[in-house]
C-alpha cells in the first residue's frame, strides 16, 4: 500500500508484506492507493507511538519522520521474512471493522500440478483469472489479468491493475457460481516495477498454478513464448486468450528490468503471464505495450527476477 503526498515523504518499510506510508508535514496523505482505511489506521497508531517518544511536536514546517520503533505490532507478533528464495512470510492484517485476518507464507511451487508436465496451453489455462477491481468514487469497474503461482492462493499481477482500487476480486478461468469472483488482498506490490502480490481471501486453494524460472538462466532474444489475458475484458467473453510471440530485445527502463515482445495484447492484458513455449516456465508479466507502429506489435513484460527480487525483500 503507497500513499503519495506533494511534499517531500518518509518511507517506512514495514516486514513483508510491503507497506509504505509517506506523509506530508501535518501527517496528512493526499492521495492513497490500496486499501486507505487500514492504512489511516496505522498512521493513527504509528503518530500516538511517536507522540509518546517525544517531547513535542510543535515544529510543523519539519517533516514528520516515523521510524521502525512506532510500527505497532500486529496480533500475535510481527512475522520475520523468509531468507530462501522461494518463500515470503505470513502475516496478519487488520481494519478498524474487519476482524484480523491472516494469510499463508508463499512457497513457489517446484512441480506442476499433479506432477503433470504441460503438453499444450490449454494444460495451464486454469490458472489464469480475471481481476476486476472498483475505485472509490468511481462507477463501474476496470479489468485485468493474474495468474497463480502457489496452491495456496498467491497470485501475480501489474501493479497499475489494483492502483487506487477499494475493492478486488478474481474470477479464476473456467469457475463457476459462487467461486466466480473472489475476494482479493494485495500482499505487496512495487509501483516503481509495476507488479504486485495477491490473495485470494477466502482461504481455499487453487488447483492450478504455474511455475515461475528462477531468473537465473538468460532469455535469449527470439524465445518463443505465449500469454494468457484477457484483452478488452468482459468484452470478449470470459475466457482467457491466448497468443504468440518472440522476445524482441531485452529492455532496462529507469525502474525496470523489461522484455520487449511482439504477442498480441490489449487494454485487460496486463498482469497475463509470459511463459517460455520451450517449458511453459513464466518469465515475465504483461506489463503494457505501444500502439502499432507501421504495423509493428510492441509490447512490454517485466522481467520475472523483479518479482523475485520483491518477494526476497531486494525492493
Amino acid at each position: 500500500m503507497l500513499s503519495i503526498c506533494e511534499l517531500p515523504i518518509n518511507i517506512v518499510i514495514i516486514d513483508k508484506p510491503k507497506m509504505l506510508i509517506g506523509l506530508n508535514q501535518k501527517g496528512k496523505c493526499k492521495k492513497m492507493f490500496g486499501n486507505d482505511r487500514e492504512v489511516r489506521t496505522l498512521v493513527d497508531l504509528m503518530l500516538e507511538n511517536q507522540a509518546s517518544r517525544t517531547e513535542a511536536l510543535e515544529d510543523l514546517d519539519s517533516l514528520t519522520t516515523l521510524t521502525p520503533d512506532d510500527v505497532p505490532e500486529p496480533p500475535g507478533g510481527r512475522s520475520s521474512p523468509d531468507s530462501t528464495n522461494n518463500t515470503i512470510a505470513s502475516g496478519t492484517a487488520t481494519s478498524r471493522k474487519k476482524a484480523s485476518q491472516t494469510w499463508p507464507a508463499l512457497v513457489l511451487p517446484k512441480k506442476w500440478p499433479g506432477n503433470v508436465t504441460p503438453t499444450m496451453s490449454d494444460d495451464i489455462r486454469p490458472a489464469i483469472g480475471m481481476v476486476i477491481t472498483e475505485a472509490e468514487g468511481e462507477e463501474g469497474g476496470s479489468t485485468g489479468t493474474a495468474f497463480a503461482v502457489s496452491q495456496s492462493g498467491h497470485l501475480l499481477t501489474c501493479h497499475h491493475v489494483i492502483e487506487g482500487a477499494r475493492s478486488v476480486t478474481v474470477r479464476m478461468e473456467g469457475s463457476e457460481g459462487s467461486e466466480q469472483a473472489r475476494s482479493a488482498r494485495v500482499l505487496a506490490a512495487s509501483p516503481e516495477c509495476d507488479i504486485a502480490l495477491l490473495y485470494l481471501e477466502d482461504g481455499l486453494e487453487v488447483q492450478n498454478w504455474q511455475l515461475i524460472a528462477d531468473g537465473e538462466e538468460k532469455v535469449p532474444t527470439g524465445q518463443h513464448i505465449g500469454l494468457f489475458s484477457y484483452p478488452l475484458g468482459t468484452e470478449l467473453g470470459l475466457n482467457a486468450s491466448y497468443s504468440e510471440g518472440i522476445i524482441n530485445r531485452p529492455h532496462q527502463s529507469d525502474t525496470a528490468r523489461l522484455y520487449q515482445i511482439d504477442v498480441g495484447a490489449a487494454a485487460g492484458s496486463s498482469g497475463g503471464p509470459v511463459f517460455r513455449l520451450s517449458d511453459w516456465t513464466v518469465i515475465g508479466v504483461l506489463r503494457g505495450g505501444m500502439e502499432k507502429l507501421h504495423g509493428m506489435l510492441i509490447n512490454f513484460a517485466v522481467d520475472i527476477k523483479e518479482f523475485r527480487d520483491l518477494i526476497n525483500g531486494k525492493q
